[in-house]
Formats: structure tokens, C-alpha cells, sequence
């Protein structure tokens, strides 16, 4: 859970983060190919049947995985379930 900070705090947190940035060019390239790639639009769902996909998407991940959190894929589960909860 997400806790309320003083924003001098969350700007000095922004800076680091800024400053020490992974993103580059390569990320970009990397998620353009993985977007054109995935058959399920990874993203906030915008219509009933983005939201039926993600889901779909969500229990397929959920029965692949189960229980085991040191999966390859887990961090898309988490992302993926953390769109269709939102």
C-alpha cells in the first residue's frame, strides 16, 4: 500500500529515480516489439473485451504458475492482475 508522503520527499525520490533511470532507448525498442507481439493489449483495459482478455490472460497465467513465486513469468502476472483489479 502506498503511503501519503511530504512532496519535497516524493520529488527528491522522483530526482533519484530520474537520475539513475534504466530507461533508454532499448526499453522503448523492447516494449514496441513485445506490444506488437502480444495477442492481449497489456495495458488499462478500454472496452469490455480488453478487460475479457486480460482476464483470460490473468487465469491462464494463474494456471501455469500457481503458487510457485519463483516462476519466469510472474511479474506479468502481477501486472497483468493489478490492470484487471484497477
Amino acid at each position: 500500500m502506498v503511503q501519503d508522503q511530504p512532496e519535497s520527499e516524493t520529488t527528491e525520490q522522483t530526482e533519484r529515480i530520474t537520475e539513475n533511470s534504466p530507461f533508454d532507448a532499448t526499453v522503448s525498442h523492447a516494449w514496441r516489439a513485445f506490444r506488437a507481439s502480444s495477442p492481449v493489449r497489456i495495458a488499462p483495459p478500454r472496452s469490455e473485451a480488453e478487460y475479457s482478455a486480460l482476464t483470460a490472460l490473468m487465469n491462464d497465467l494463474l494456471d501455469e504458475i500457481g503458487d510457485d513465486e519463483g516462476h519466469e513469468d510472474v511479474d506479468l502476472l502481477d501486472l497483468v492482475s493489478a490492470l484487471v483489479e484497477a
